[in-house]
């Protein structure tokens, strides 16, 4: 199927987004669409899962999968996060 894509002049609310994890073929289009939307959010925002999923129609696990599409492909970096006395308190 063939068309053309009509785009339009934007003065505002644009971002500028790096297209390799667009063109990057090994990544499914739901890792795809949830990186860009990473990107519009602002820098100090703090990605929270449970958040994402009431941003969208997408449940947990499609949003968690999708996720897991950018961490395994080195988009998202996530490291575990520990207490003092050394147990588990969540991811950064």
């Amino acid at each position: 199927m063939a068309g053309k894509i009509y785009r339009r002049k934007k003065s505002s609310e644009f971002v500028t987004l790096d297209t390799h994890c667009s063109r990057n073929k090994k990544l499914r289009w739901a890792s795809k669409g949830l990186h860009t939307y990473l990107f519009q959010l602002p820098e100090d925002w703090k990605i929270n899962i449970a958040d994402l999923e009431n941003r969208s129609e997408d449940g947990r696990d499609a949003t968690t999968s999708a996720m897991n599409g950018l961490i395994l492909a080195g988009y998202v970096v996530r490291e575990r996060k520990h207490d003092e006395k050394g147990r588990f308190e969540g991811y950064d």
